[in-house]
């Protein structure tokens, strides 16, 4: 993983490590892409939680603490602003696939 804001956080927040344990074990028979597959949805994962942190001015904080009612619109619009180049279009998703919340 590259070493940055992202990869710190996915490499510390214990929920994104638990996703990364599962993304691994889910692709166990392909050694050759499951590396980058994990990877790749741990990123994802730290990137969404950034953009949660900004959302709500909790800097600091975990998954577990947002996973609450009062913040489904912030998912919401976190997965948004994770997924689309443009989030003033929503019909412009970049990889809409990535808004797995």
């Amino acid at each position: 993983m590259t070493k940055d804001e992202v990869s710190e956080i996915a490499q510390t927040v214990k929920l994104i490590i638990s996703l990364g344990n599962m993304w691994l074990l889910k692709n166990a028979g392909n050694t050759l892409k499951r590396k980058n597959y994990t990877s790749s949805q741990m990123r994802e994962a730290a990137r969404l939680l950034i953009y949660l942190r900004k959302l709500t001015n909790i800097p600091e904080a975990i998954f577990e603490e947002l996973l609450i009612p009062s913040h489904f619109d912030n998912f919401d619009k976190g997965s948004l602003i994770t997924a689309s180049s443009d989030f003033d279009n929503d019909e412009d998703l970049k990889s809409p696939s990535e808004a797995w919340v």
